[in-house]
């Protein structure tokens, strides 16, 4: 297969794949028109990540022009974080959605293919859900070379090239774990987190590096993969050497991995294992049985697998700091309280809108049981809560350990309030878009209306928490005014809620 018959059949299969990715296509009588805005929709999704990565490059090319020797040295290293993370996210969000479906596996057994040819098609088809950002990404670095010089470009594109490697690799090798391991309930669990290990690390590398200014030693510069990534940035030759030969054989080995196991990836039916199901029954209250059933669907989800750690991630940069640097580096309290206390607080809503997300795909049904809005709302407020409570123990015992104020503990626990505010958030927002097919982010701005709205949520009672800390130094008007501000838009989610139609 060749030519445009080649391209017709790659543009057939990635529509597949972005529909099914985000619009959570089991729904009973989903209609033509609803399905068709969806594929246009993440279209658009594609076009705006594009910009927000152009946009990303264009700052971390300006920070490493104007911050000196230490920011130009780390300039490559989060090119390569945040290609190989945006790559990656990207493409496996879309892919655990389209393993839900075998319309994809059906469609290319039903045209005249070997199998190559079909392994070929499904890997082209995957990399187009992220062509257009990695290639504004390599349009920022080429024309960085006007304010970096060469060597700054250079280092940028051998970055790119590695990070995209990486992606490849991971995105493939987890396709075979999930698929052929045939590991099931919590050893499932156990290889999704071990998949999401490498994605998490790499998360907290420029955080660490960005923040703390961590040295990187000459040798390391010029022989260490990755952080030999710094030393291009500064001329040094052995270090091109080294960076080019690894990222050439990590290239050369993602593309054979990531092309033999895509359509895994996209397809797994005949690939996935089974096993004979036992008949338990138990009486639970209702709350009690949709609380149990969220807890195993965050376990058992590789999307909320991979969220659960994100939190402990933060907790970790926190826990880095107070151990390591409480003695030399002081960062005032609201400076701390917004980039490492809220951002806690803010990752752990997202587990209410994932919650839902999973709903949708048997939404039909789901309508059909004797469960009302409030009863579900609340049992996503207690998962919710609970998985907030890991990290807020954890918090709380860095600050005790550490012998902080009572500031830095009430600050962790007032933000349990604006949290029972964005769920209630959620159940309106999911309440209102499951009508018409805007479902997630396969309407970019329905999703963008929720991130603004969820800041909103956070950042006004969070607000009013630091003005009566800073004004008034007192922490018991904080806490009264963290509760008012949350008191009031939590009054305003359960009116917009009441009247939501089903």
């Amino acid at each position: 297969m060749r030519g445009r018959k080649r391209k017709e059949t790659i543009s057939r299969i990635y529509r597949e794949i972005v529909f099914h990715g985000y619009t959570a296509s089991g729904i009973t009588g989903i209609s033509v028109k609803n399905a068709t805005r969806a594929i246009a929709g993440i279209s658009v999704y594609k076009y705006i990540l594009t910009v927000f990565v152009a946009v990303a490059m264009s700052l971390l090319v300006v920070y490493a022009a104007v911050g000196g020797s230490y920011q130009l040295s780390i300039f490559p290293i989060s090119v390569f974080v945040w290609t190989m993370l945006i790559s990656l996210v990207t493409a496996m969000q879309l892919s655990y959605g389209a393993s839900g479906s075998g319309n994809i596996r059906n469609f290319l057994y039903t045209v005249p293919l070997t199998e190559e040819e079909a392994l070929s098609l499904a890997s082209s088809a995957m990399l187009r859900t992220i062509d257009l950002p990695i290639f504004s990404s390599a349009l920022v670095i080429f024309l960085s070379i006007t304010v970096l010089g060469i060597y700054g470009m250079l280092s940028g594109i051998i970055a790119l090239l590695t990070g995209f490697s990486i992606f490849l690799i991971a995105a493939g090798s987890a396709a075979r774990m999930f698929r052929r391991l045939r590991i099931h309930g919590g050893k499932g669990l156990l290889v999704r987190l071990i998949a999401s290990l490498p994605v998490i690390f790499f998360l907290a590398v420029p955080t660490l590096l960005f923040r703390f200014e961590i040295p990187i030693s000459a040798a390391e510069m010029t022989y260490v993969p990755v952080l030999s990534l710094s030393g291009i940035a500064h001329g040094n030759g052995v270090s091109i050497a080294v960076s080019s030969i690894f990222a050439l054989l990590l290239l050369a080995g993602g593309k054979r991995i990531f092309s033999r196991y895509a359509l895994q990836l996209i397809s797994p039916d005949e690939l996935a294992g089974s096993r004979s199901g036992k008949l338990r029954m138990k009486i639970r209250t209702p709350v009690r049985s949709l609380i149990i059933t969220d807890l195993r669907q965050a376990f058992r989800s590789p999307r909320l697998a991979s969220l659960l750690f994100v939190p402990f991630v933060l907790v970790a940069v926190v826990a880095f700091y107070f151990t390591s640097f409480s003695g030399r580096l002081s960062v005032p309290f609201p400076v701390l309280y917004a980039e490492d206390i809220l951002p806690v607080a803010f990752v752990s809503s997202y587990i209410a809108y994932l919650l839902y997300m999973t709903e949708l795909g048997g939404l039909a049904y789901f309508k059909l049981l004797s469960i009302s809005r409030y009863l579900n709302l609340t049992a996503k407020m207690i998962v919710s809560v609970l998985f907030y409570a890991v990290s807020a123990l954890l918090l709380t015992l860095i600050f005790v350990m550490t012998g902080k104020t009572v500031y830095y503990i009430a600050a962790v626990y007032t933000l349990l309030l604006p949290l029972l505010v964005s769920v209630i958030f959620t159940s309106v927002f999911f309440q209102n878009a499951s009508r018409d097919g805007r479902l997630g982010m396969s309407n970019p701005s329905s999703y963008a209306l929720y991130t603004a709205v969820n800041l909103l949520i956070f950042a006004v009672p969070a607000g009013s928490f630091l003005a009566g800390l800073l004004v008034y130094r007192s922490i018991l008007i904080a806490g009264v005014s963290i509760a008012s501000a949350s008191l009031v838009e939590g009054l305003l989610m359960l009116f917009l809620l009441s009247v939501s139609s089903d």
